[in-house]
């Protein structure tokens, strides 16, 4: 099923909509390669298919858009097991963009009921356009938005690991970095997993013994010494944590025994 929408040229300076439409794709199904003379956007409903542009090629499936610049020799071709359903907008644009469009392919699970919206075109006879002008523009809010969320979270991870990298030796706990960041433990260490690929707790755990590390070999500190520097009140616990980081005893460490 293949449905444009016919669409006048109103040569508006700012925003000016050029195609809008929508497909379920038949398997394998193709187009280009091929050049735009304006920016168009290509939201996946559903399915799966592979963008090409360039050099680079990308596997975009639901919840995905894919974008096309003025100027790119761009192909993409539906999945032949799992076509994809996609709805596009096109338009020429005399403003500057959200920097996301700068990507080729975008994750956007929060632009799939304006990608929907744009369907209601089909039923309008004045002021298609205009409409479809507010979407684009409703677009752009939607993508900064989710920049500036992107944005909060990359200054959550810089604050929590500043604050653990300064205050280690004090026996913070990660209850305590997020409470001083006004977060929810769970959300910091969702958080974390999310952009580090660990926890909170393992990374302050690294930062505690690569420390103790210089501080028993480069500084010649004992091992209790160096155990309360970095925030341990129990030798024990120190020794067991430091033997399961390094694999050997921080006496051994200390002694060279290790070389």
């Amino acid at each position: 099923m293949h449905y444009s929408v016919a669409i006048a040229n109103q040569h508006f300076h700012d925003i000016n909509p050029r195609v809008c439409g929508w497909e379920e794709c038949s398997p394998s199904h193709y187009f280009g390669p091929a050049v735009r003379s304006y920016w168009l956007l290509h939201y996946v409903m559903e399915g799966e298919g592979v963008f090409r542009v360039g050099e680079c090629e990308y596997e975009v499936h639901g919840s995905q858009m894919f974008i096309i610049r003025p100027g790119e020799l761009t192909y993409y071709k539906a999945s032949g097991e799992k076509p994809w359903k996609y709805i596009w907008i096109g338009f020429d644009c005399g403003v500057e963009v959200p920097s996301a469009l700068n990507e080729h392919v975008l994750d956007f699970p929060q632009g799939r009921m304006l990608f929907e919206r744009l369907q209601k075109a089909k039923q309008l006879t004045d002021g298609r356009e205009a409409f479809l002008c507010g979407k684009i523009w409703e677009l752009f809010y939607l993508i900064a938005s989710m920049q500036k969320k992107a944005g909060r979270k990359e200054l959550y991870i810089r604050q929590a690991k500043n604050y653990m990298e300064s205050e280690y030796m004090v026996g913070i706990t990660v209850g305590e970095v997020a409470a001083r960041l006004g977060l929810d433990r769970s959300y910091l260490s969702n958080l974390f997993k999310e952009t580090e690929g660990t926890s909170p707790q393992q990374y302050l755990n690294e930062v505690r013994m690569r420390q103790a590390a210089v501080l028993l070999t480069e500084l010649g500190y004992t091992v209790t010494e160096t155990a309360m520097s970095v925030g341990y009140a129990d030798v024990f616990a120190f020794s067991r944590m430091f033997k399961q980081f390094y694999g050997v005893s921080p006496k051994y460490y200390r002694r060279g025994d290790i070389y």
